[in-house]
Order: C-alpha cells, then structure tokens, then sequence
C-alpha cells in the first residue's frame, strides 16, 4: 500500500489547519483580528472570550458584518464560539476578518482561524 501525503494548496505559507491569534482590545471600534490574504477566506474555528462588562460583539468581513455574527454579552464573565451543525463564521475571499466592539469595555481570548 502507497503512503498517503495530503496535498495542501502552497503549504507552508498558507496552511489550511488551525491557527491561532490572540485579541485583546477595549476601544468600541472594528478590529483587525486576521489580516487578509489575496485570494483566501477566512474560517473562525473557534473563540473564547473573557469581557470585562456588558458587550456587544459584531464578526466582520471587511467592512460588513458577517451573517449571524452579533453576540450580546449582558455582563461580565466568559463566552464562546465554536462551529455548530457544520457552519462556521467566514469571511469573503481577500478580506480581513475584524471584531466590533459596541462599547470600551475589554475583550480578551484566543481566536482560531484557517485559510480556505
């Protein structure tokens, strides 16, 4: 039997496995958590956030907000996001993936993302 190698699209320097950032902000603007790549989507594979406060998170694409991706946080405390039934959150192709933080209020935690 022939050993099986995967063949993956200009690995090493666009892997399709997780990757991982991580996000600590508190100013209410869009954040830049993964920057675009040239012909590339980006895959959120999962988050985990601690806030500091009552917060409103919108994932974006560019500039608009991602389908679904508005998470109200009443208080303090720990939430997170993981695929559901298949479906991830995902940019367009040659977007950044941002974060909009509704208020000042901190948030902190690890993203893990992929190019697809």
């Amino acid at each position: 039997m022939a050993n099986y190698q995967p063949v993956l699209d200009n690995w090493p320097t666009l892997p399709r496995a997780g990757l991982a950032t991580d996000f600590s902000q508190n100013t209410a603007a869009t954040h830049t958590v993964v920057a675009a790549v040239a012909g590339r989507r980006i895959r959120v594979l999962s988050a985990e956030f601690y806030v500091d406060g009552a917060q409103v998170l919108t994932w974006k694409s560019g500039a608009d907000a991602i389908n679904g991706g508005v998470f109200e946080l009443g208080t303090s405390g720990y939430t997170s996001l993981g695929p559901h039934y298949g479906q991830y959150l995902e940019t367009r192709s040659g977007e950044a993936l941002g974060l909009q933080l509704g208020s000042a209020i901190r948030v902190r935690g690890p993203v893990v993302y992929q190019y697809v």
